[in-house]
């Protein structure tokens, strides 16, 4: 049986929080880390690097990040185990494919790109993410999903049961992926 493998892309895939993080820290000479981002909304930052976070969003262009390392080994182990698509809600709310997103286009193949701000509703078996408004309406489903650990996830994972990883090595090697698909479909 071929399941649907559904992965976000900021924060799982790339790293863009790391790219306006070294922007801020050099345009307002600041010193944040990624451990300074706990909450996904950046409302724990001052109103001028929140705008500066915001506005990094809307220039974002993926074409220019490298994936987070290991993601394309866990990449060709997924794909074994079914179809791997993207689904991400981009922060600048503009829910168009453009040029900017032609890395990610090649990386999953153009017709597995979804952009939504209800990931929930996405026919998939599992879902890999890491922002908290994304995980809980996932969850309510009664689909599997692997929380990509991030510090704007830490206290918001800790109160859940739900399968965890720091890293895609650990995603690439998951056995329970389709075990955990299974149990579902057979439930």
């Amino acid at each position: 049986m071929t399941h649907t493998i559904a992965i976000d892309i900021d924060g799982v895939v790339f790293n863009a929080q790391q790219e306006h993080l070294d922007s801020a820290n050099k345009l307002y000479d600041t010193n944040y880390t990624l451990e300074d981002v706990t909450r996904f909304d950046y409302s724990n930052f001052p109103k001028r690097i929140k705008q500066h976070f915001l506005q990094c969003w809307d220039r974002l262009d993926y074409n220019t990040l490298a994936p987070v390392e290991g993601f394309y080994e866990a990449m060709i182990e997924l794909q074994q185990l079914g179809r791997v698509i993207a689904v991400s809600s981009p922060m600048s709310g503009s829910l168009h494919i453009t040029s900017k997103w032609d890395k990610v286009g090649k990386l999953f193949g153009k017709k597995n790109v979804i952009l939504t701000q209800s990931k929930e509703l996405v026919d998939a078996d599992i879902l890999v993410e890491d922002a908290p408004k994304f995980i809980e309406p996932w969850m309510a489903t009664g689909k599997p999903i692997v929380i990509m650990e991030q510090p704007w996830n830490r206290d918001y994972r800790l109160s859940l049961s739900a399968e965890t990883t720091q890293d895609w090595a650990s995603v690439s090697s998951f056995s329970d992926i389709p075990k955990a698909v299974e149990s579902f479909l057979i439930w």
